[in-house]
């Protein structure tokens, strides 16, 4: 079962909290934010605690589950770019290119 809230908080700062409890599994949360700084340009950051059994003690260990990422829109074209820990694992680095007709 998973249930999520939104709440938009100011006209340009959204808040968001996803509860997950799989059917064999224990519960899990995530919480996140989205700043629309201009019409052009989006900030956000995020926790999920799924990833805190990758948390073995070592160097990026504290900062498993965290994310940030940010979004650049012009023309339909959109650049949206996010980074998240995985703890012991590293981090990941995701980039998106996007275009609306």
């Amino acid at each position: 079962a998973q249930i999520g809230i939104n709440y938009l908080a100011l006209e340009n700062l959204q808040f968001n909290l996803d509860l997950c409890r799989p059917l064999h599994g224990d519960f899990s949360g995530m919480i996140g934010t989205e700043w629309k700084v201009v019409d052009t340009f989006k900030l956000r950051a995020g926790f999920n605690n799924r990833f805190k059994d990758w948390d073995g003690g070592g160097d990026y260990g504290a900062l498993s589950g965290l994310s940030a990422g940010a979004a650049f829109s012009v023309n339909g074209i959109t650049i949206d770019y996010a980074v998240s820990s995985y703890g012991d694992l590293g981090f990941l680095n995701q980039l998106a290119v996007k275009y609306k007709f």
